[in-house]
Parts: C-alpha cells; sequence; structure tokens
C-alpha cells in the first residue's frame, strides 16, 4: 500500500521548551487515512521533529505500508535521514537510528524536505496540541 506521510513539531522557546508533534497520512489520492497529534513534554527543536517522523512512520507501518513518501519541513532530519548530514549531537543519534530502523522495515521508502508553507496540515496539528496543552496548564 503506497501511503504519503506528512510530519512536524512545535516547540516553545526555552526553557520551556514543551513540544507537540503532529502527522497526517495520506492516500496518493490525497485522502487522509489517519491525522493525529500528541504532546510530547519538553524536547529540542530537532529532537520533537525526529519524533513527530518517527510517529507518523510506525503509524503507517501499522497500516500496512508498503511505499511510504515522507514528507517534512525540517531540512536537518530530511538529510540526517538520507545520509547527506552527519548526526554530530549526541541527543540525535537515538532519534535518528530509531527512524532509519523502521524505515528499513518499509519495502520502498523516499523522505522529502518542503517548505513550511507546504506542510500546513501536520503543522496545524502540532501547534493545536502544544496550544491545548499550554491552555490547560493555565486554567
Amino acid at each position: 500500500m503506497r501511503l504519503h506521510a506528512w510530519f512536524d513539531a512545535a516547540v516553545r522557546p526555552p526553557p520551556d521548551s514543551r513540544a507537540g508533534v503532529g502527522y497526517v497520512i495520506k492516500t496518493p489520492r490525497g485522502e487522509i487515512v489517519l491525522a493525529t497529534s500528541l504532546y510530547i513534554g519538553p524536547h529540542t527543536v530537532n529532537e520533537a521533529e525526529y519524533t513527530a517522523a518517527i510517529k507518523a512512520v510506525t503509524a503507517a507501518i501499522e497500516l500496512g505500508v508498503t511505499d511510504l513518501t515522507l514528507t517534512g519541513d525540517s531540512d536537518l532530519v530530511v538529510r540526517q535521514t538520507r545520509g547527506e548530514y552527519a548526526v554530530h549531537a549526541e541527543n540525535l543519534k537515538p532519534f535518528r537510528q530509531q527512524l532509519v530502523t523502521l524505515l528499513s522495515t518499509i519495502d520502498q521508502w523516499r523522505i522529502l524536505h518542503v517548505p513550511r508553507a507546504l506542510n500546513k496540515e501536520a503543522d496545524a496539528l502540532s501547534r493545536q496540541e502544544l496550544v491545548k496543552r499550554l491552555q490547560a496548564v493555565t486554567s
């Protein structure tokens, strides 16, 4: 089954650093199969982006994906996953390893970078979850 997964993260500035992630999984025709947002607690921006990608790939695998296009607006995550950039930050190494391990279980996959403006649905989901959590704390 071919699927397209879009991922993104929203993170409050330090020292707060609370984060939300969102992902949308679609058929090749653009029909939404799954749209999810999650609060993940304090993370760096790059940790949160990796987490969003990992959650999206995990969900796609659970749906039975055999051919996945994974798309996000984090140039770092995309290039590190492709092996174009080395992972120097120790905190990111386990995230990259988990993502690559998950992707290796899929027959065919590719990861693409897009500008934030083209990643609106996942961006909105990640922000929605973060705002929801922040409102619950201040209420």
